[in-house]
């Protein structure tokens, strides 16, 4: 009967006047008492606790429970939301009124195929997302992806993470590292805001902004971005690249450079096929191929670039309009 009276004097005095919610209801402690030499109406739970506040259960070894409604909680902290999410940590501070949870001490969040640690996190229960500014890292167990950066926001109900600062994803098959990245659990897709650099087994990618689906490997940039793969480059304002295919199509100020040749193409359009080593530019497409001495220039309405397999070179190709000219260096000419 006693233990049934502080029961219903705790949910009372912990609830302040004019609210008919966010109470906290404490479900068990192995030794309860009121510690009032520490603050009026101030209660100390000790072994096995365990409360809950409206959606969310929190157990710990021990706890403070004050009137306005806040918890200090130590000790094998475990808060669980729903059926999905589990939060465990060493250290609580926990607002009623905010019904946010600030937890510190090798924090682990468990959410479907997700798994944050970091050192410090704060929760918005009400809200569902979770902020850390310390660094942290996350592993999507379905993708295989690890994640690391330096602040991060995780919103659980949209399955989305925002990163930022010094941001690494880690993948057998790829890295990429961002100033600022967002990463959805749900569909594996990447967007970057800021410099980002994509290296895989046979590409590099170096962007500002723009999608990557890790699932599928196809990127879409819609600013200044190169792809670079086997000794070719292709960049230009908005570029689409498919990594199971091997193709990467650019558009706007194109820039097509074969690094082993020493030739370069501008233009409006271009394509380049990593399988079969063909490419081409179109649209004001012009040559520039260097040598020792001099520098050819060709213009034309399209080029096109394929090896050779008589010779090992690359051959070239132009359509439509071509005329072309060569500038000689006179002082190397000299030598």
């Amino acid at each position: 009967m006693r233990s049934a009276l502080l029961t219903t004097f705790v949910l009372t005095s912990i609830l302040s006047p004019g609210q008919e919610a966010a109470r906290i209801e404490v479900l068990n402690a192995d030794v309860w008492k009121f510690e009032e030499e520490v603050a009026p109406g101030v209660q100390r739970l000790q072994g096995n606790v365990r409360f809950r506040h409206e959606d969310a259960v929190m157990q710990c070894d021990s706890a403070w429970l004050y009137q306005e409604r806040t918890v200090k909680a130590y000790g094998h902290i475990r808060i669980v939301q729903g059926d999905t999410l589990t939060i465990t940590g060493e250290r609580l501070d926990y607002d009623g009124k905010e019904r946010t949870a600030t937890l510190d001490g090798d924090v682990v969040m468990v959410d479907p195929g997700t798994t944050l640690r970091t050192p410090a996190l704060v929760y918005d229960l009400r809200n569902k997302s979770a902020t850390y500014s310390g660094g942290g890292t996350i592993v999507s167990h379905a993708e295989g992806d690890t994640l690391t950066s330096r602040v991060g926001t995780y919103l659980s109900d949209a399955r989305r993470f925002v990163f930022s600062r010094d941001v690494v994803l880690r993948h057998p098959e790829r890295t990429i590292t961002s100033d600022t990245l967002h990463y959805h659990t749900a569909t594996g897709v990447a967007e970057f805001f800021g410099p980002t650099s994509i290296t895989q087994k046979t590409s590099r990618i170096e962007c500002v902004r723009g999608t990557y689906d890790t699932r599928t490997r196809k990127a879409d940039f819609t600013q200044r971005a190169r792809v670079i793969t086997d000794g070719q480059e292709l960049e230009g304002d908005s570029v689409h690249y498919d990594g199971e295919a091997g193709i990467g199509l650019a558009w706007g100020h194109v820039v097509a450079t074969d690094t082993a040749n020493g030739t370069t193409v501008l233009g409006d359009h271009g394509r380049y096929d990593q399988r079969s080593e063909r490419s081409y530019v179109t649209g004001h497409a012009e040559l520039l191929m260097r040598s020792a001495s001099d520098t050819l220039f060709m213009h034309a309405d399209s080029l096109f670039a394929a090896p050779d397999t008589a010779g090992g070179a690359r051959r070239i190709t132009a359509r439509q309009s071509v005329r072309f000219f060569k500038r000689t260096c006179k002082a190397c000419a000299t030598h």
